[in-house]
């Protein structure tokens, strides 16, 4: 499978912070990119840099092969993005505001093609509808509409699924998952919401004060047969300086107050605890952990 995006050292500074620092990944073609991060990591920067709205202090992007720097207008012909709140005329009816992006884009499509797109986000049967009278779910289906008007290779979504209601959050899910499954769309979608990615996304990039702290497929960072060990003791941190003295060090992933959080294969985990017990350390609790919201946590709570 080839590569869609390919970004090296990307680094953006904004006179004394550093919102994007050194990032380099590399995403597929066809799939779902989860791309993560707390408020302020650096992930609208990012995207922004990727959709030349912004440009890098440093480093390269690639996209479909091509450097964005000297192949913008050819790159962005190829890309259908939506940066937080679609951009949409209330009052037009949505068929309107699509036929109007359309021909933003150099389109001239004719009523049956628009219903068409409409379909596609389960809109068509409100087609006629002004704009002002739809949910906030409606609108980013909307959105997702007329990001898709030119029919893209690759969709980039910034927090989608931010402000929906439940009966929203699961429409875009569902589309999502259409989009890169019935029609082998590329998706490159942010978000917080951690149990909605974990639904939707095949593959996660996980940055934190602009560095990437994770990535990788989604089976592979939470591989059922590695656990993480949620231990509270007495002194974590004390606990750790013990474990850093045998061949337990490399099991360690974060410490924090009373709880220390370990990663290891399932038959390991009766072993830990017999040494655990060895090491007369005061075992308050024991839990595994292997939501990506846990491994989320894990890698960004320290």
């Amino acid at each position: 499978m080839s590569s869609i995006i390919d970004v090296s050292g990307l680094t953006k500074s904004f006179k004394e912070i550093t919102a994007v620092d050194n990032l380099t990944f590399t995403v597929k073609e066809n799939g779902v990119y989860g791309f993560l991060g707390q408020n302020g990591a650096g992930k609208s920067t990012t995207i922004r840099m990727l959709l030349s709205l912004i440009k890098p202090s440093k480093g390269e992007i690639k996209i479909f092969g091509l450097d964005l720097s000297t192949h913008r207008k050819e790159i962005l012909q190829r890309i259908g993005a939506i940066i937080e709140k679609p951009d949409l005329y209330k009052y037009l009816t949505a068929i309107e505001n699509l036929n109007l992006f359309a021909i933003m884009s150099g389109l001239k499509l004719n009523r049956k093609q628009l219903i068409e797109k409409l379909e596609k986000v389960g809109l068509a049967e409100r087609a006629d509808s002004k704009i002002k009278t739809y949910s906030q779910g409606m609108k980013q289906r909307l959105g997702i509409a007329v990001a898709l008007v030119h029919d893209p290779d690759l969709i980039i979504l910034d927090e989608p699924m931010n402000g929906l209601d439940p009966q929203g959050i699961a429409d875009i899910r569902q589309l999502i998952n259409h989009l890169s499954k019935d029609e082998g769309k590329t998706v490159f979608i942010s978000s917080h919401l951690l149990s909605e990615m974990e639904q939707v996304a095949d593959s996660l990039l996980i940055i934190h004060k602009g560095k990437k702290i994770a990535e990788g497929n989604m089976n592979e960072l939470l591989n059922p047969e590695q656990s993480r060990i949620e231990v509270e003791t007495r002194s974590a941190k004390e606990f750790e300086l013990q474990l850093k003295q045998t061949a337990w060090a490399n099991k360690i992933i974060s410490t924090n107050g009373q709880k220390i959080i370990m990663q290891m294969n399932r038959e390991e985990v009766p072993v830990f605890v017999q040494k655990m017990v060895e090491m007369k350390q005061d075992i308050f609790s024991i839990h595994k952990k292997n939501s990506l919201e846990d491994y989320f946590l894990s890698l960004t709570s320290h």
